[in-house]
């Protein structure tokens, strides 16, 4: 193998020289570079002449070569380089472009325009050149030189380039500075003021900014253009909808269907919108509309048998899916949802049927989990469980899966030691899953194993110091079953930096500054997370909390409040029986 790819490497660089050797329009070179020059004819070749040009050339092909092996073994910068080097020397417009690209692979930016430059002075008219600049020195935040060089390779378009100011406004929407895009595209719609393409694009990144005022004035310049333009119709929409005004949006969509009903585009985001909204009859209308001109859709059909199965239409569903079946990519899909249908028919056996003859993808691990949960609903238990031990799993998440859907299994039925088995063994076969000790700490939690609790968080938080979940159940944990309430409140403090609004952390956070004996801020972080969620045990310390403090008729609204609503919660109705509630 060495010979050959020597061999093909040689072929390649002699291609390379020769190409920089027979041009007929190199440029000079800097004073300081060595000039590879024109081959003499044989009338004109002295031997010193042939000396100097084999040594010259003998060094341009080493550079080329350590440029193709370096590219070889994935070190581009060094290719790079070198490439960068031979082209200055040879002004060989390939490898100019070649040491570009190089440039870019190694994310060498300052090297690549410094190439994509030399590229462009060899060859002014090359829009690929403009293309590759415009793009690294918008990354860089230079806005007013990427403007320079779009705006050339947009005038080298013979007509008006629609289809790439579409590539432009998707890569202004994905660029990391939203800030630097706005800037970019606010330039370029001063050069191109009726361009209905820069306009939207303007509009979509002002949505991404949530300038929403903004984009709602740039949206109406461009439907006062065109009132029909397909993107901006749709856009509109959104950002009725981002705005909350989800009927106005819907009338916005119906009225621009009464003026071009054959809009796929629009019927498939009306509909797709009317689903979204609930509105799964006039959805399944606006669906069938679709098929009727599609009708083997597999995505309108998808839809529409489960818009079907939602609104109890088990017949239509199962047409639907059943026509799905010819379709081979989505068979599978079809399969898990006509399975569906039979456990909705109350054919268990059927359903059965349907499910196993999933074998691959992504519905194979859920058709297999309804299978299992089929056989447990009919007191099968061991058959259950003999099932879902049968079941493969392919990565680390179907094992996380798998060994989370047996456990519950036994915690329903308040099997708790074969439950702590099946943890236990799965760590045993992965020792440093935090999933995995996140979750036996929460079953010893459950099964008031303290130290075995604390141990798996500790061990966690050692592998992961900010796992947010681990600190606060930690925290909780000292804070309700200890009196370590400094050291529940430290971690609870970091959980708090971490995560400042999530409503369970600013609960323990509550309840350790409760147990610390400061009740008027405790009762604030308490309000905060019943605020944000309405949960039995939150109102269980906020009412704790309440009534320690005095406040007793505060506290029994609360209680009250929160028992209509979780009338079996146990935590709830212990603090309301230690109150004499």
């Amino acid at each position: 193998m060495k010979p050959l790819y020597k061999n093909f490497g040689v072929i390649i660089l002699a291609s390379l020289l020769m190409g920089c050797t027979n041009s007929q329009t190199i440029a000079q070179s800097e004073p300081e570079t060595q000039s590879v020059g024109t081959l003499p004819t044989p009338t004109e070749e002295k031997p010193q002449d042939r000396k100097n040009f084999t040594s010259s050339q003998a060094e341009l092909m080493y550079k080329v070569l350590v440029g193709e092996m370096a590219g070889q073994r994935g070190d581009y910068t060094l290719s790079a380089r070198n490439f960068f080097e031979t082209a200055e020397k040879t002004h060989n417009v390939g490898l100019a472009e070649r040491a570009t690209r190089a440039a870019l692979y190694a994310k060498e930016y300052d090297l690549a325009i410094k190439a994509a430059n030399l590229w462009l002075q060899l060859s002014p008219d090359d829009p690929k050149a403009h293309q590759v600049l415009w793009r690294i020195l918008l990354y860089q935040g230079n806005t007013d030189q990427a403007l320079i060089h779009l705006e050339a390779l947009l005038d080298s378009f013979k007509e008006t380039p629609e289809d790439y100011l579409e590539i432009v406004g998707v890569l202004l929407e994905k660029h990391k500075s939203q800030e630097d895009a706005l800037k970019f595209v606010e330039k370029l719609a001063e050069k191109r003021p009726k361009d209905l393409t820069v306009l939207l694009i303007q509009a979509r990144v002002l949505l991404n900014l949530n300038q929403i005022d903004s984009t709602l004035r740039v949206l109406q310049q461009l439907l006062k253009i065109k009132p029909t333009h397909p993107q901006g119709v749709l856009l509109y929409a959104h950002l009725l909808e981002k705005q909350g005004k989800t009927i106005e949006a819907l009338k916005w969509m119906e009225q621009a269907l009464a003026k071009n009903s054959n809009n796929r585009e629009w019927r498939l985001f009306y509909a797709q919108m009317l689903a979204n909204n609930e509105y799964y009859e006039q959805a399944i209308v606006q669906f069938q509309r679709l098929l009727n001109k599609e009708p083997q859709n597999s995505e309108i059909l998808f839809a529409l048998g489960i818009l079907s199965l939602q609104t109890q239409k088990i017949r239509a569903s199962r047409n639907y899916f059943m026509t799905l079946l010819n379709n081979e990519e989505q068979a599978e899909v079809a399969y898990y949802y006509l399975g569906q249908l039979e456990e909705e028919e109350k054919h268990p056996e059927k359903a059965i049927d349907w499910y196993n003859k999933i074998s691959v993808g992504p519905n194979y691990l859920k058709a297999q989990a309804r299978i299992v949960s089929i056989l447990v609903g009919q007191d099968h238990f061991e058959e259950a469980l003999s099932q879902l031990h049968s079941i493969p799993a392919q990565n680390k998440e179907d094992v996380l899966t798998l060994t989370q859907f047996e456990v519950d299994l036994y915690v329903e039925r308040q099997r708790y030691p074969e439950a702590m088995e099946v943890y236990n063994k799965a760590i045993q076969a992965d020792a440093k899953n935090t999933d995995l000790l996140y979750l036996r700490a929460m079953l010893a939690d459950k099964m008031n194993q303290f130290d075995l609790l604390e141990r798996d968080l500790r061990r966690l938080l050692e592998l992961d110091p900010k796992h947010v979940q681990a600190l606060n159940a930690l925290g909780y944990a000292l804070a309700d079953r200890t009196q370590r309430y400094t050291e529940a409140y430290e971690l609870l403090k970091r959980a708090l930096e971490l995560s400042p609004n999530e409503y369970y952390i600013l609960d323990s956070v509550g309840w350790v500054l409760y147990r610390m004996g400061q009740h008027q801020p405790a009762i604030e972080y308490l309000q905060k997370a019943k605020n944000q969620q309405d949960d039995p045990e939150i109102a269980a310390h906020l009412g704790e909390v309440l009534w320690v403090s005095g406040n007793h008729e505060e506290a029994q609204r609360i209680w009250k409040e929160a028992l209509k609503n979780f009338p079996t919660d146990a935590r709830l109705l212990e603090t309301m029986r230690r109150f004499s509630q």
